[in-house]
């Protein structure tokens, strides 16, 4: 090979990479100081826009708005919306985020289901606020500045999608001061600091009712009692009601035709969504999400959830389950305290409930016995039944 010219590289062998021209080389763009930085107009992240058609929720929505307003905003002030999952946490918080997002000099929105996720969250924060400088930072460190941020500019809210534990938001929230960040989670447990509750539950049967009536535009007195019907049939839960009204909808079938098809094929339907449904998942996967953590890391809660889908949708005396052997009773106890931190059933000292959608999507294959393990021996509960399918009525016990 011959060369020649004052940027030609050598005659001979030449290893490695060879520059033939002038290099070029451009500085890291560092991220700024965050108490420098000012967006010259409202910061807002939000997900999708909050939906027009929100019913049965005025007393919930008024006892958040109470606190939130209320709140001195020199501290961190922290509220958590909990309850099973298609309750409407999450619609609940992007509500308030609308009506009260004039109020806050930045809204964001982070899906919290795991520490990866909230880090993220928070690393589009600083992209938004500081685009070019961000793009060179890892995801580590823009975090870490969207946290510097929030502390210098009082006046945020902080939205934490669907925590799946407390522990993924302990730290952040303990370093954060001067806003307001709003929890939502299925987890019914104790949460950082001073961090208030608020439960959500099921619609009341009107406003359910109405809910279909509205989406679907099928306003005349008989499609109102057929409503109330469908309402019924799907537990009063929001998600699932909406998820029937928006299918209704856009496959242009009669109230009276899709109940007829709820009552024929139940699990066909729960499952049921119309293209574009806002909602991520359908009801069943909402809880096989749940089902897989439980299997995960409570595996005598999971196996008790295939049993009580066995029972008929009604409460169940917890007696029962543990029978007269007290170490039954005791791996009982602490699977059903498991599932109630879980929302996946209402709890009291004396009875257990399955909400109708939750026991459909975890209901099991036909089984003769069903076995918690607890410690090292294997503890049987009662079985349900040889071969026998999910009851769909309440029968007496």
């Amino acid at each position: 090979m011959q060369t020649s010219g004052p940027r030609s590289p050598g005659v001979g062998v030449n290893l490695g990479t060879v520059k033939t021209g002038d290099e070029i080389t451009q500085a890291a763009v560092s991220l700024p100081a965050p108490e420098t930085v000012r967006p010259t107009a409202r910061i807002v992240g939000l997900p999708r826009p909050a939906t027009p058609v929100f019913l049965g929720r005025h007393d919930d929505y008024q006892r958040l708005e109470q606190v939130l307003a209320a709140a001195d905003e020199t501290v961190v002030v922290t509220q958590a919306l909990y309850g099973m999952g298609g309750v409407g946490k999450s619609e609940m918080a992007l509500q308030y985020a609308h009506r009260a997002r004039t109020r806050y000099e930045a809204v964001w929105w982070v899906t919290a289901e795991s520490p990866q996720q909230v880090e993220a969250g928070l690393a589009g924060l600083t992209h938004q606020l500081v685009h070019d400088a961000a793009r060179a930072a890892t995801t580590e460190d823009a975090a870490a500045w969207a946290v510097g941020w929030l502390r210098a500019h009082p006046g945020w809210l902080l939205l934490l999608d669907n925590v799946t534990d407390p522990a993924h938001v302990a730290g952040l929230l303990g370093r954060l001061e001067g806003g307001h960040a709003l929890i939502t989670s299925r987890r019914d447990v104790r949460w950082p600091g001073t961090t208030r509750t608020l439960q959500l539950g099921l619609l009341a049967p009107g406003p359910a009712a109405e809910l279909i009536t509205t989406i679907t535009g099928r306003t005349a007195p008989n499609d109102r009692q057929t409503a109330a019907v469908i309402a019924r049939e799907l537990g009063y839960l929001p998600l699932a009601l909406d998820q029937a009204a928006a299918y209704i909808r856009q496959t242009r079938i009669t109230l009276g035709r899709y109940l007829g098809l709820l009552q024929q094929h139940p699990a066909r339907y729960y499952a049921k969504a119309a293209d574009g449904d806002k909602a991520q998942a359908t009801i069943a996967r909402l809880w096989d999400i749940t089902l897989e953590t439980l299997q995960e890391q409570a595996p005598e809660a999971a196996e008790l959830v295939s049993v009580l889908a066995q029972y008929a949708p009604a409460d169940v005396p917890r007696l029962i389950l543990g029978g007269r052997d007290e170490e039954a009773t005791e791996a009982a106890d602490a699977a059903l305290g498991v599932l109630a931190s879980h929302s996946m059933v209402d709890l009291t000292d004396e009875v257990v409930a399955m909400h109708r959608l939750t026991r459909a999507a975890s209901c099991p294959k036909p089984r003769t016995s069903a076995k918690i393990t607890h410690t090292a021996r294997p503890v049987t509960l009662p079985s349900t039944g040889s071969k026998r399918p999910c009851p769909t009525t309440p029968t007496p016990m």
